[in-house]
């Protein structure tokens, strides 16, 4: 089934001709090609399962899971949540948090943002929120460089009408 992700100026072809000109230009590989291939993406994700402390190290787990079980107990009461998480990567700790959330505050309704660079990885971290019950038409993922945006909160915008609780992460 076919999915629609937004793609923000800053990833339209000519802007990401003229990123890899710089690239060039200056010999400082810019971040975006890292994984601005579907393969390089799934390659990041291994790279990054083996060697984040998020995944080797147990503590810092437990570290996230405080977080998430208060950010949940904060937005008690709320019956409508938009998680917004630029630079998504893989989704792995946005769908922990989602999980959190749905566990915590049972009937509430959920919308999920991925904002990558990779359209890739937001495809995947849409896969990952998924797996924890948010309905696949209440995600939208955004491919979006952030560092070459000036406009990235007003592309961040929650849909008009939209009321209910932002909640922004930056995992990173």
């Amino acid at each position: 089934r076919s999915v629609s992700v937004l793609i923000h100026p800053t990833q339209f072809p000519a802007a990401v001709e003229a990123a890899l000109r710089d690239s060039l230009r200056t010999r400082e590989m810019n971040h975006k090609f890292h994984y601005d291939t579907p393969k390089q993406a799934l390659r990041w994700l291994r790279l990054h399962e083996a060697l984040s402390p998020a995944r080797t190290d147990p503590d810092c787990g437990r570290i996230y899971d405080a977080a998430f079980a208060e950010a949940a107990a904060r937005l008690a009461g709320a019956t409508n949540v938009e998680v917004v998480s630029p630079g998504c990567g893989g989704g792995q700790k946005d769908a922990q948090l989602l999980r959190h959330l749905k566990e915590a505050l049972p009937g509430v309704a959920l919308r999920y943002v991925p904002v990558d660079v990779s359209v890739a990885l937001t495809l995947v971290a849409r896969s990952a929120a998924i797996a924890e019950g948010v309905a696949p038409a209440h995600i939208a993922p955004l491919a979006m460089d952030l560092a070459a945006s000036d406009d990235w909160p007003g592309a961040l915008e929650p849909v008009p009408g939209d009321a209910g609780v932002r909640l922004v992460c930056f995992f990173g």
